[in-house]
């Protein structure tokens, strides 16, 4: 009984000890149990816990790179820590950085490790993992001084102590709001366990069952060699009743038994027939037919050996023989095309790129000699005269591909860093242009007749390469201003974007532009001058619209409209008057901020609209960049294959005309 106990109690620790709990991992780590019987007592094995001096760093304690860097015989410095006495921190937390590059800014926490007291926030703190190599990496962030916990209330990072609640709960508590800050529900995730109320499933990158039973192979009766023959127009038309070469198009005789494949012809019936030697009365041998006892005489050719010809037989071929005007005639003609020229041009491979101006390019191959063409390649009036590519130009437009793929998977990874502070900051502005907006509605502001004044704001960046987001607010204004009565509107472009679009036809209605415009995160102070600029503008509107782009997810947005109303379009509101406290210079000052309001939450819109649209163009820009890689690497082999296939074609045709 008492062995089943100890066995139990066994299974159980080793349950504990090998678990997934970041609790087991650490004391794993820390501590080795060797096992030792007592003196005297065998039955009762003790354990004795020694404590291993590993080396901690970003690696876990359970992955090769982790042993890798605790070999044994190994020797690394201490590291001292600051002792912790309740940890406070876990993953999904939401965090700000106190030191630097980053100080100001917060984030996820998206790992932690205890044995070095750091935490690593999502996104911040990076650096370059390898030196010359740009892989970008969190750094870790002590916890004693690197970060903070954020207040719910206050969205800034304070101190919080542990306590306890009525029901005896143990929680996080701030000491700035006295607000309790929960634990995430990613703390509870583990190697192997994942929280369901966090998994998100990943369709795009599932391959659909269609997809999967999809049969893409397509069989074909020709060879590799009959693909290549078919794409250059090489067609095989010599039919021989026996080959020589299985596979090769040598006609050559197969050899026939005389006693039972050949008969002699006889010379009255022309047909096969068996002979026998006999003498003549002059005492000649002669073959004698059978059918018709004539005489078959033995031909002048038998005579003829390897070093004798008989004269009564040559006859002089003059098909065969090159003749003298031939032989004098010079057959070389240069041409303005390379090997490969040649090569593309039988399979159908044109070179529509055209150049940008007029020039000659010669290119001259090793040293002229007498009777040696040099090769020239000549292109007048902006149009070349053999469109073909070669593979040093394949090779050329394979490494630009591959280089604007970098950069737009660059661009891509910036933008995605760029859009989650967007999208941060966008809901902290949404109060601003949403209480400018019902203050108008419920005061019921409505246009005034006598002044047919407009105003149209559209709202842009200086920046491009992000969609249709800058072209979708000019082409609002573009169809607004070719309805009839346009001339009393006028527009302010914010950003050189909108400018540019709408200056050729209808830069008569811009009176003002806005420049530097997306290069940094929008402020109120922009705003603020934004607003100075469009009451300081000269221009007596009665009313108007700020046009942007609203937010709604990463992929999509869509165009969004403000109100703008003159000061005597709101004093002659009808329910005003329920605010009995607004004199001339209350509402004038409350009309200028709402404005500056509205500016503010319109630059934030599109800030957030353009960084998620230059995430998704350039996310594309990167797949359709990876597919011309795909298709260029195969018409580089492609046309390698041919230069290849043409030669040996050459190779074995030039052999069997020697023979």
């Amino acid at each position: 009984m008492r062995i089943f106990s100890y066995l139990g109690k066994k299974v159980g620790d080793l349950t504990i000890k090998y678990s997934n709990l970041p609790e087991s991992y650490i004391k794993r780590s820390y501590e080795q149990v060797y096992w030792r019987n007592p003196k005297g007592y065998p039955q009762y094995p003790a354990a004795q816990v020694a404590r291993k001096k590993y080396r901690f760093t970003t690696h876990r304690p359970w992955t090769a790179q982790f042993r890798r860097d605790n070999e044994p015989n190994k020797l690394r410095k201490k590291v001292f820590l600051e002792p912790v006495g309740e940890w406070s921190f876990f993953k999904g937390d939401r965090v700000e950085i106190m030191i630097g590059k980053d100080k100001g800014k917060q984030g996820i926490i998206n790992q932690v490790i205890q044995e070095r007291n750091w935490v690593f926030v999502e996104g911040l703190n990076t650096h370059l993992r390898v030196n010359g190599v740009t892989i970008q990496s969190e750094a870790p962030l002590l916890v004693t001084t690197g970060v903070k916990l954020v207040d719910p209330e206050t969205l800034k990072g304070t101190d919080i102590e542990w306590r306890y609640t009525e029901e005896g709960d143990k929680v996080r508590v701030s000491l700035t709001s006295s607000r309790i800050i929960p634990i995430p529900k990613a703390a509870e995730e583990t190697m192997d366990f994942k929280s369901k109320a966090l998994y998100i499933e990943n369709t795009d990158k599932d391959t659909a069952a269609a997809d999967v039973t999809k049969i893409t192979f397509q069989p074909k009766l020709a060879t590799f060699e009959m693909d290549i023959m078919e794409s250059m127009g090489i067609k095989e038309d010599r039919v021989g009743k026996d080959k020589k070469f299985p596979g090769v198009t040598i006609q050559s005789e197969a050899p026939l038994l005389v006693t039972t494949g050949v008969k002699l012809v006889d010379p009255e019936t022309l047909k096969g027939t068996d002979i026998e030697w006999r003498y003549t009365e002059e005492g000649d041998k002669v073959r004698v037919s059978l059918a018709s006892s004539r005489i078959i005489p033995i031909p002048k050719a038998a005579e003829e050996t390897m070093d004798f010809k008989s004269k009564a037989l040559y006859i002089e071929n003059t098909d065969k023989d090159t003749a003298a005007a031939d032989v004098t005639k010079i057959t070389f003609q240069p041409k303005l095309a390379t090997f490969e020229m040649d090569i593309m041009e039988s399979m159908g491979i044109e070179e529509d790129r055209v150049p940008a101006k007029s020039y000659w390019t010669v290119k001259m191959l090793g040293r002229l000699a007498p009777g040696v063409c040099a090769q020239v390649t000549m292109v007048v009036n902006n149009q070349q005269t053999r469109n073909m590519a070669t593979l040093k130009a394949i090779s050329i437009r394979l490494k630009s591909v591959k280089n604007i793929q970098k950069i737009t998977q660059s661009m891509k990874m910036v933008s995605a860093a760029k859009y989650t502070r967007a999208e941060r900051d966008l809901k902290a502005a949404r109060p601003y242009g949403e209480g400018a907006v019902l203050f108008y509605e419920r005061a019921e502001v409505a246009q005034p007749e006598d002044e047919p004044k407009q105003l149209y704001i559209a709202m842009t960046s200086d920046r491009g390469l992000c969609g249709a987001v800058h072209t979708g607010v000019s082409k609002v204004i573009r169809a607004r201003l070719s309805e009839p009565g346009a001339e009393n509107i006028k527009v302010i472009c914010v950003g050189d974007k909108s400018r540019g679009i709408l200056q050729r036809l209808y830069g008569k209605h811009i009176i003002s532009v806005a420049n530097e415009i997306g290069r940094l995160p929008p402020t109120f102070l922009d705003a603020a001058r934004l607003a100075d600029a469009v009451l300081t503008s000269g221009y007596d509107f009665g009313s108007g619209k700020i046009i942007y782009n609203k937010f709604k997810s990463v992929v999509s947005y869509a165009q969004a409209d403000l109100p703008l109303f003159s000061r005597k379009a709101v004093e002659a509101a009808p329910k005003l008057a329920v605010y009995d406290s607004l004199d001339s210079d209350v509402l004038q000052s409350y009309m200028e901020f709402s404005l500056a309001s509205m500016l503010f939450y319109a630059l934030k819109e599109g800030a957030c609209s353009e960084q998620s649209s230059r995430m998704t163009a350039m996310d594309n820009a990167s797949k359709n960049a990876g597919e011309m890689i795909e298709k260029l690497t195969l018409t580089f082999n492609r046309t390698r294959q041919a230069v290849i296939t043409r030669e040996l074609i050459e190779i074995i045709s030039g052999a069997a005309a020697l023979d």
